[in-house]
């Protein structure tokens, strides 16, 4: 199944119920947080495979500060650049969002280590709202293969990330992180054998001003974000 690097145009972004899978929210990942530093085990959207062994996480969260407020598997961000560090009074980092995403697959007691499945990332860049045009890519092929023999790998990315305008793909729209809007990431781990989804995840992140997010409160930005994708 591995023959593509970067397609789709509309694919969907919800998580599907899969046999022997439960997701949970606000949850921590077993293998917990192995890349960066001070980033906390907690506040993911996991979703647990006890009949294979895998699991799939993913959260976003403020740029060198920790984890954003959230309801379910929405996250509510702010508008802006992220400053440059986490040091007091850092200036902006300039087209950096404020918010970055983090995503987890652990393959874990399946046997199975990734030159045997697909992980395929979808990544919205656009805020528009229901927006379903995605960036989408099969992550052991974009590494080249450098993680065949593993079973768990970890990311964190900002959508202001040069790089990605540099893949040229026309679903990576050019990224405004003051832009109000939502964006919507999925994670799936396909066995290749038999093309069986093993594990699915997803999330929305919310990108709203504070006073906004004040007057509505967390529960009805999480009831909102589920009605834009309707």
């Amino acid at each position: 199944m591995r023959n593509y690097l970067c397609v789709i145009g509309a694919a969907a972004l919800s998580s599907s119920a899969l046999a022997g899978s439960v997701t949970t929210f606000d949850s921590a990942l077993n293998a917990g947080v192995v890349i960066g530093s001070g980033i906390p085990n907690t506040n993911f959207a996991v979703n647990t495979n006890t009949t294979y062994g895998v699991q799939t996480g993913i959260k976003a969260l403020e740029r060198f500060l920790g984890d954003l407020p959230n309801s379910g598997s929405t996250y509510i961000a702010q508008p802006g650049e992220s400053p440059v560090s986490g040091a007091a009074g850092a200036p902006a980092d300039p087209g950096r969002a404020t918010w970055n995403y983090l995503y987890s697959v652990d393959l874990g007691t399946s046997g199975l280590t990734f030159a045997d499945v697909d992980v395929i990332v979808s990544i919205d860049f656009d805020p528009a709202v229901g927006n379903s045009n995605v960036f989408e890519f099969e992550l052991v092929a974009a590494l080249g293969g450098t993680i065949d023999g593993q079973t768990l790998f970890q990311d964190s990315q900002n959508l202001g990330f040069g790089f990605w305008q540099a893949i040229g793909d026309p679903n990576i729209t050019p990224f405004d992180p003051f832009a109000p809007g939502e964006y919507t990431m999925n994670i799936r781990v396909i066995r290749d054998s038999d093309e069986e989804l093993l594990s699915e995840v997803g999330m929305t992140v919310v990108v709203v001003p504070t006073p906004m997010a004040a007057g509505m409160g967390l529960a009805g930005l999480g009831l909102l974000a589920s009605r834009r994708r309707r």
